[in-house]
């Protein structure tokens, strides 16, 4: 398997595992920062993200995930 790495990028202080991707829709590209986080079973972005994307992400099912500090937040999955 390949291996890439990348630097942390330096977020209000401190050092977050912040990656630079592109997102190719309708051959259009999206440039977004994503927080990278390998022990979760979900990828989460944010709302604002999918609206730029023109992605209706409210026709998912509605799920609580919990978090790592144990609380849930609500979803579209």
């Amino acid at each position: 398997m390949t291996q890439i790495r990348f630097q942390y990028q330096q977020v209000k202080g401190s050092l977050q595992p912040i990656i630079s991707i592109g997102l190719k829709l309708q051959n259009k590209w999206y440039p977004f920062d994503f927080y990278v986080d390998s022990g979760s079973e979900y990828s989460i972005l944010k709302a604002e993200i999918a609206d730029i994307v023109g992605f209706n992400y409210r026709t998912g099912n509605r799920i609580s995930l919990q978090v790592g500090d144990g609380s849930l937040i609500q979803i579209f999955a």
